[in-house]
């Protein structure tokens, strides 16, 4: 539709419900994974670690990879028409899991399950940040973020009762595809709804760009991003490194927790999947939020640390519950240790994306959010559910010692995350003052 003035303060929400139903079945997509880790190994023969690449590194190094080249073009393109090719990709490419037949196939689908949603949050941030004030920006990409938990949730609870219906099913047999298993069919059924997101992002209007260096008005040459990202070097490695450390738990959470469940405290898959949706309904979709709300409070009060300083607080209060809940015997308890942790860790999810739209100019954001989403999936995502693994597999060697490698793993990385954000709140003062100085605060709404 081209660039278009909005004047409604209405419509900027209408487009972050439309990028939050993408982001929600992005992470449908790619969640409903963890759901299938038992038929999955069970039918493919594959072990723990095995199974955590398909989980984690499969997705991960290609969704990271394309993501740079990617950001680029949302930099100078229309990101609209990028998210909508994204879109359909992933949704081809779950699709296509429900096909595999080998492990090694299932690896290349989601493969390219990535390569499909590696459009999706770096034009999306964009667009946000075009259609938003800095004082809204915490709120507005935290129900994007949103989507994460929303799908999660979906992909738990309706994935739950689905993989318990079909398990005893064994294989099926369906028209040209002959005999699948069960499993297969999640995949197929699962990769559907894309395709009607896709129409409905062909709705969004194209915002006009802001925030531009004058000089660069066409877009930052290729060989002049590293000079744009030199002063703020300090920033981008305490940022990106603390995010991703947080991301890491999360991931290996998410990733391991069904089976833990399973396997630990033996509650049924239905089961798994009710309990988990709601903890990532209730304390997913509260967490990124209210920090969201709350990392705009304090920027609307001054604190120009505010997205760094929600990260600190968050990861204070999630050490506790993140070591504690994989350890307790009763299941109740289990169960709350375990919401408590994922909302704390759920908490700063959008103060990392919008802290670096309040440093970065337009011409610069998809390509800084595509490296830091590299920097946070490679970390978070290709190594926490593989930790984990590796951890259960040759450190413990006991696969019922699931839940002493979950809280070694995440309480180290809590610890670690926690130390980033207190080191990195200065240099990411310096360098909102250094972006309000050569572009201009509100140039970045």
């Amino acid at each position: 539709m081209g660039n278009i003035k909005i004047k409604s303060t209405a419509y900027p929400w209408y487009v972050v419900f439309v990028l939050l139903l993408a982001y929600t079945v992005s992470f449908i997509d790619r969640q409903i994974l963890t759901l299938l880790v038992g038929p999955i190994k069970r039918d493919l023969g594959i072990s723990d670690t095995q199974m955590s690449l398909l989980i984690g590194l499969s997705f991960a190094l290609f969704y990271t990879v394309m993501g740079m080249p990617i950001g680029r073009i949302v930099d100078s393109h229309k990101r609209t028409r990028i998210i909508t090719i994204g879109i359909v990709v992933w949704s081809l490419m779950t699709a296509g899991c429900g096909l595999a037949r080998y492990y090694w196939q299932l690896f290349i689908m989601r493969i390219g399950v990535g390569v499909g949603e590696a459009a999706l949050s770096p034009a999306a941030f964009s667009i946000i940040a075009d259609y938003f004030p800095r004082s809204r920006l915490g709120l507005a990409n935290s129900i994007y973020n949103s989507g994460a938990y929303v799908g999660g949730a979906i992909a738990m609870m309706v994935g739950g009762l689905a993989v318990s219906s079909l398990d005893g099913m064994g294989t099926i047999k369906l028209p040209v595809m002959g005999e699948i298993f069960s499993w297969q069919l999640v995949f197929l059924v699962v990769g559907l709804p894309g395709f009607l997101v896709a129409l409905l992002v062909k709705t969004v209007k194209e915002p006009p760009r802001s925030g531009h260096l004058a000089e660069h008005a066409n877009g930052i040459p290729l060989s002049q991003v590293l000079s744009h990202l030199a002063p703020h070097k300090s920033t981008l490695f305490f940022l990106c490194i603390g995010f991703a450390l947080s991301a890491l738990v999360g991931y290996s959470l998410t990733a391991w927790i069904p089976t833990f469940l399973i396997r630990i405290h033996q509650v049924p898959v239905a089961d798994v999947g009710l309990y988990v949706g709601l903890i990532l309904v209730l304390g997913g979709i509260g967490g990124v939020v209210l920090g969201g709300l709350l990392s705009d409070w304090m920027v609307a009060r001054g604190r120009s640390d505010a997205r760094m300083r929600t990260g600190l607080l968050a990861m204070s209060l999630a050490l506790v519950p993140v070591i504690s809940f994989p350890l307790v015997e009763d299941l109740t308890l289990c169960l709350v240790l375990m919401a408590m942790a994922i909302t704390m860790l759920t908490f700063p999810m959008a103060c990392g994306p919008a802290g670096l739209q309040e440093i970065f100019p337009n011409q610069l954001r998809g390509q800084i959010t595509a490296f830091y989403m590299l920097v946070v999936n490679l970390i978070g995502m290709a190594c926490g559910p593989t930790l984990v693994a590796l951890l259960t597999d040759y450190l413990f060697r006991d696969e019922m010692a699931l839940g002493k490698s979950l809280a070694v793993c995440g309480g180290a990385a809590v610890a670690i995350a926690w130390l980033m954000f207190v080191l990195g709140m200065k240099p990411y003062r310096a360098s909102v003052e250094y972006f309000g100085k050569t572009v201009g605060l509100n140039a970045s709404v």
